[in-house]
């Protein structure tokens, strides 16, 4: 995936590969050379794959790496469980 400013994903809506909508990206984390780590996304439905994810606020930290694409929408690809 081409390189993205972390700004650029914020309030976009977060859908699965198979096109169930999960909910906002509200945030990311950073790695210490500016690489996007993970993403924060507000949940409004929880897909398969994804409870694993999700920290005490009910919200889901993603690993970029399940990021597979970032357009009109972030498309996410989880891990079946």
């Amino acid at each position: 995936m081409k390189q993205i400013l972390g700004r650029k994903i914020r309030e976009k809506r977060a859908i699965t590969t198979d096109g169930q909508e999960i909910g906002r990206v509200l945030d990311a984390y950073f790695e210490n050379n500016g690489r996007v780590d993970s993403i924060i996304v507000k949940p409004e439905s929880m897909p398969r794959g994804a409870k694993e994810y999700t920290n005490q606020e009910g919200k889901l930290t993603i690993p970029f790496q399940h990021v597979k694409a970032v357009g009109e929408y972030v498309v996410i690809d989880f891990p079946m469980e």
